[in-house]
């Protein structure tokens, strides 16, 4: 879960000293030719061991970052290295190519059967039966396999978080990402794609298009506003 407004590195809270409206900055709005072309996306299937998909636009680390760190889960890295409390942290030394997310200790034995499993091709949720979580890096993103709906809800708000981010050439952090009904209410049955050609870019608000995931993408079916003033998200 994205920190709360007014932490460190993120905007406050509308209405209070700390929030600053997404105003122009002095690169202008808008998206360049290829980001106009470009399409993020998260497509999904849902089976019966949890939901599996890819992701286009985001890569691991900025998934790790955006999810809640929950105490009691440990992060296995491919490497076998395992991260306690805030894994993204530890990113600025390394890329992992794959992470699982396991709920309570590791030991030893516990990583080289969760490598094994993953480098015969298995899901190694299907395997550890702790595990919620698995995150592998991708050339163009990351695919990923879970059985807690909300982590697919937070994948895609962050998605939506970096898009708008890139419209109004804004950092990030600068940037709120939508609450997770506003996200629930996009997400079709296959997922959810963004296109710079469907955001439209207005002073005061952003007017984001969204389609279904798919292998190319239809028009947008529906749309979602962001207030540029309060940050505040918007559904029809």
């Amino acid at each position: 879960m994205s920190p709360s407004p007014g932490s460190p590195g993120t905007p406050g809270s509308p209405g209070n000293p700390g929030y600053e409206p997404l105003m122009p900055n002095r690169r202008g709005d808008g998206f360049g030719l290829a980001s106009m072309l470009s399409t993020r996306s998260i497509a999904t299937i849902r089976r019966a061991s949890g939901v599996h998909g890819t992701v286009e636009g985001l890569d691991l680390q900025s998934i790790v970052h955006s999810i809640e760190q929950i105490p009691s889960r440990s992060w296995v890295a491919d490497d076998l290295t395992v991260l306690i409390g805030q894994p993204s942290l530890r990113f600025r030394a390394t890329n992992p190519a794959w992470l699982v997310r396991i709920d309570g200790p590791v030991e030893s034995r516990d990583g080289r059967a969760i490598r094994a499993a993953i480098m015969r091709g298995d899901d190694p949720l299907a395997f550890e039966l702790r595990a919620d979580l698995y995150l592998a890096a991708t050339r163009t993103g990351v695919s990923f396999s879970t059985n807690d709906d909300n982590i697919v809800l937070e994948i895609a708000a962050t998605l939506l978080q970096h898009h708008a981010a890139a419209a109004v050439q804004r950092a990030v952090a600068d940037v709120h990402k939508p609450e997770l009904d506003t996200v629930a209410a996009l997400l079709g049955p296959s997922g959810l794609a963004l296109r710079g050609l469907e955001t439209d870019v207005f002073p005061s608000f952003l007017d984001i298009g969204v389609s279904d995931a798919e292998h190319e993408a239809p028009p947008a079916i529906r749309s979602v506003v962001l207030d540029r003033v309060t940050g505040a998200w918007h559904t029809d």
